[in-house]
């Protein structure tokens, strides 16, 4: 037989069942919506993991930072007190 446009279909995105024919109608207008659910998707779990990444993957930059700037505020020297 021929393919039913108006059968329910079930939109993952809207977790319910939508008539197939306007599934079509909003794939066609909406094109980058999917693409948005998925980035905020994407950048929600990046922001949950980035605390748990950071601490196993980077070095103690704070602590170099940290001597970089004790070390060149000891070694300079003030006009005023010479």
């Amino acid at each position: 037989g021929m393919f039913d446009v108006s059968k329910p279909v079930f939109d993952l995105y809207a977790f319910r069942q939508v008539r197939g024919d306007a599934l079509v109608k909003y794939n066609t207008l909406n094109q980058s919506e999917p693409l948005r659910i998925n980035l905020w998707a994407l950048l929600m779990l990046i922001a949950l993991l980035a605390p748990s990444l950071q601490t196993s993957l980077s070095m103690d930059n704070t602590s170099i930072i940290g001597t970089t700037l004790a070390t060149t505020t000891t070694t300079t020297t003030d006009p005023a007190t010479t």
